[in-house]
Parts: C-alpha cells; sequence; structure tokens
C-alpha cells in the first residue's frame, strides 16, 4: 500500500508480525522516517496500547530506511459507516490520553483511517462481532501513522488536533 511518503507492507520483524514502512531513498523519506522514530520514542510508555509498539527501524538499503510495527488486530473507524458511539468515545478518549501522555505531541495526521478499533475479548456469548451490539470491555483504539507526528507543538494545535477529530466522529 502507498503510503503519504513511503510504502507499507505486511510483513514479520524479529518472526512476529509487523506492518513495516519504507521510506526513501530520498532526503524526504529519510526525514519522516527520522520524525517517527522520534514520536515512537517519546511515546515509549504508551506503545502497545495507544500506539503500536515499535519493533525495530533502521536502514534496508540503497537509501531506504524502514519502522517495523507490531500489527494491531483492529479495524480503521473508516470502515465503520456509521462510527458507534462508544468507538467515538474510544477514539476520542485516546487521542487526549496521548496528547496528555506527551505534552505538545500532536499526530500531524488525524483521519479515520489512521484510528484503529480493537475490540475486547470474547464475550459471555462466545461471539467475535460487536457491532450488532455493545462493544465488550477491553475494547480501545490505537492510533497509527506517526509519520507527520510532531513534538513541541503549541497547546492550541493540540486543542485544534483534539476538535478535529470530535467534528470528524460527530460528537
Amino acid at each position: 500500500m502507498e503510503g503519504y511518503s513511503g510504502l507499507v507492507v505486511e510483513g514479520t520483524y524479529g518472526g512476529q508480525p509487523a506492518i513495516i514502512k519504507l521510506y526513501g531513498p530520498d532526503d524526504e523519506g529519510l526525514d519522516v522516517c527520522q520524525q517517527e522514530v522520534a514520536a515512537y520514542g517519546a511515546l515509549a510508555a504508551v506503545q502497545g496500547r495507544l500506539v503500536p509498539r515499535m519493533l525495530g527501524s533502521g536502514h534496508a538499503r540503497a537509501g531506504v530506511w524502514f519502522v517495523a510495527l507490531e500489527a494491531v488486530p483492529g479495524v480503521p473507524l473508516s470502515r465503520l459507516n456509521p462510527v458507534p458511539a462508544a468507538a467515538a468515545a474510544a477514539a476520542v478518549a485516546a487521542l487526549r490520553e496521548l496528547h496528555s501522555a506527551v505534552p505538545g505531541f500532536v499526530h500531524g495526521d488525524i483521519r479515520l483511517p489512521n484510528i484503529l478499533f480493537v475490540e475486547g475479548g470474547r464475550d459471555a456469548g462466545g461471539s467475535d462481532g460487536w457491532l450488532g451490539g455493545a462493544p465488550k470491555a477491553g475494547s480501545h483504539c490505537v492510533i497509527v501513522d506517526l509519520g507527520m507526528a510532531r513534538l513541541g507543538a503549541a497547546e492550541e494545535d493540540v486543542q485544534a488536533e483534539q476538535g478535529l477529530l470530535e467534528r470528524l466522529l460527530g460528537v
């Protein structure tokens, strides 16, 4: 799949299922890769919960750089039409918590495809799907694609990003 400034593929990294983002071989690709690695570094405390866990990063070859991320078993909010109220609330809460985790952090590309709804474990009836009812306990949202993230943003930028998500979700 073609991303904003690189190629995104499914694969494995260290034997674990991964999403691998390939950048370059130009300077812009390297800059975006470094920006994404810096964002994941700043968000180390919330990796695996609010953002995917970064499995590794580095130089592949021929000027191509990579970031390997844990594959998250979620559904992009863009595929849920309409977005259920509980999923929308989980998305807003996840972004607020992400902003609180690192003051001045801005995702920079808040869109429904960049927010995954991850369902909790099976309910008592053994059902795997929640779309016909309420989400199960433990359901939450994970925010992906930090390639345009910024650190040290002004508070008004943080608030604007929160407002953008609320408008996208109709909250």
